[in-house]
């Protein structure tokens, strides 16, 4: 069995602005090679590992210089999946970038369902041989038991922005006449974005479960705290777009 420990403890030592950076080009690289090699089909692949992992992320919390709080992580890959959408939309059309957010929708309902009926399942009784199983049954518990009001606030959030995301990127895109590729690329994800953050921040913490914090806060920490990050993710976003769309017509140049 291969040791990893050495190579987190490596990892950990680097700044975490580096980190986020090779994790969206990770995630990016990942894209587009399930695109280049599945079509839109690999990108439905995506929508559903992006938002489970991204879900997954949530949980862990990182520093950040310019951060006065810990920022909870997930946000790269969460900004991926309106990339991948975009490019559903650009290349394929509204009904497959609708497919696509429902392909991530079912992938976490999936995901959450089979891993509650784990839990169903007791932990063996407690001895030095069943101790990493146990270990592990509490590790998915974490992992998989959601408090149901955040579960509710993200999907309800996910859901609504990608497809308002959706819908102005092809807005924007008529309007423009198929120009500005960066511009609704850009505009499209920012404006869902600062919607999911909105939706996710009053649904979980005002109306769900409502915490004792003044709107002042709300606002600046809770839905512009991770803004930033997604703005840069965003901007990278558009460069990836061009990229993309570049790869694909050689492709069809190719086969013609």
């Amino acid at each position: 069995m291969i040791d990893l420990t050495p190579f987190i403890m490596f990892l950990q030592n680097l700044p975490n602005e580096f980190l986020l950076l090779v994790m969206y080009v990770f995630a990016v690289g990942s894209l587009m090679t399930l695109h280049h090699f599945l079509g839109k089909t690999g990108i439905y692949v995506y929508m559903a590992l992006g938002v489970i992992v991204g879900n997954l992320q949530v949980l862990k919390a990182m520093t950040l210089t310019g951060f006065s709080q810990p920022v909870a992580m997930g946000t790269i890959v969460f900004m991926t999946t309106f990339l991948a959408t975009d490019i559903l939309a650009e290349r394929y059309g509204k009904e497959a970038a609708q497919k696509a957010i429902w392909c991530g929708f079912v992938g976490i309902i999936f995901t959450t369902g089979i891993m509650i009926l784990t839990l169903g399942m007791p932990p063996l009784p407690p001895s030095d041989q069943n101790g990493f199983f146990n270990e592990a049954h509490y590790a998915i518990q974490t992992l998989f038991l959601p408090a149901p009001a955040l579960f509710v606030a993200s999907l309800t959030s996910y859901l609504i922005s990608q497809y308002v995301d959706v819908r102005l990127f092809l807005l924007i895109k008529r309007v423009t006449e198929g120009r500005l590729l960066w511009l609704r690329s850009f505009l499209s994800t920012a404006t869902s974005s600062l919607l999911d953050n909105i939706m996710f921040s009053v649904l979980a913490w005002k109306i769900l479960v409502p915490l004792d914090i003044d709107t002042s806060t709300l606002i600046f920490t809770y839905i512009l705290g991770t803004y930033t990050l997604r703005l840069l993710a965003t901007g990278l976003n558009a460069p990836v777009m061009y990229l993309i769309n570049l790869t694909q017509e050689r492709k069809q140049h190719a086969i013609a």
